[in-house]
């Protein structure tokens, strides 16, 4: 029996596409064992990925190796002197690279299409048990890490705009890279005094201003709006067609308005925050006045719910 050298070449497997791109690891941990489990070598291989050792031929021996973003290995191996030159035998240590998850996007102003520094990006784990904050660079571009089999929840916020929230999973999804931009809108918005929005679909029965399931929903919405923007304050204001009087419309359209307005309260906004405007008839969208024959899509169009930035 005589003792011979092992050179092992600690080689890199490719991504999960490409498992053997055959490109050197260097600076891995190696861990060299016989077949008894007792520890022979411990250490690291060199930059062109090898270490070498004095090992017995015709022996086994266990090899463990490990590095940041791959997978820990351990491979057996036998010293063959068969196949040994010159005492010398070159065994290929093989690693699999971990998979990257991700998710990356570019902010930008909606009207001057332009990116916008110094977004706060704030992405949390969906339990509530973990959060990320990132910043935008000065070009409106973010790129961050993620967990593989995870869902999560974003919020895109910066003084003086509008709050954007939205949900992305990286669940059943193979490494790789999210484009932001495939489940928010990544154009930020201007909060602007006097600003209207309309709320959809939120509909009441005939003479009634009880509030519907299916606008409950639409009001949950005015509700985590207010909440992700915590600085404005809103006007919420009811319209209504021009069929029927203009005293009758505005008293329905005002306890529309605070049917809506409660509901909101109701659901943690403080009343301070919030006030009821009955607009009745007076602001039409379209030509359907009174005496002006307007079909029932023309006349839907002016039955809408709207909020106004009053204050931020």
């Amino acid at each position: 029996m005589y003792p011979f050298t092992l050179i092992l070449r600690i080689q890199r497997i490719g991504t999960t596409k490409d498992k053997k791109t055959g490109a050197v690891i260097a600076d891995t941990a190696v861990i060299i064992m016989d077949s008894n489990g007792k520890e022979i070598l411990k250490g690291k291989s060199d930059i062109n990925g090898k270490f070498e050792i004095e090992v017995s031929p015709d022996m086994n021996y266990i090899v463990e190796a490990s590095k940041d973003k791959f997978e820990d290995t351990e491979q057996k191996i036998f010293t063959d002197r068969q196949k040994a030159e010159d005492d010398v035998m070159n065994v290929d240590v093989l690693l699999n690279e971990i998979g990257e998850w991700g998710i990356f996007g570019f902010i930008y102003e909606k009207e001057s299409q332009e990116g916008v520094d110094s977004v706060e990006i704030i992405i949390t784990l969906k339990n509530g048990t973990d959060e990320i904050i990132r910043m935008t660079d000065t070009n409106g571009n973010f790129r961050e890490l993620l967990q593989p089999e995870t869902d999560y929840e974003i919020l895109l916020k910066k003084r003086k705009f509008f709050t954007r929230r939205g949900a992305f999973t990286t669940k059943g999804m193979k490494p790789g890279w999210l484009d932001l931009k495939e489940f928010i809108e990544v154009a930020m918005e201007e909060i602007v005094v006097g600003k209207t929005i309309e709320i959809p679909n939120i509909y009441y029965d005939l003479a009634k201003w009880d509030i519907r399931p299916d606008a409950a929903i639409e009001l949950d919405k005015v509700v985590q709006f207010m909440l992700d923007n915590e600085t404005i304050t809103i006007e919420l204001g009811s319209h209504t067609d021009s069929r029927g009087s203009n005293t009758s419309n505005q008293e329905l359209s005002q306890k529309r308005a605070e049917s809506a307005v409660n509901y909101i309260v109701e659901h943690g906004i403080n009343t301070n925050r919030i006030t009821a405007k009955g607009y009745g008839e007076s602001k039409l969208k379209n030509r359907c006045a009174d005496g002006v024959k307007c079909s029932e899509k023309e006349h839907q169009e002016n039955r809408r719910t709207e909020i106004m930035i009053v204050s931020f």
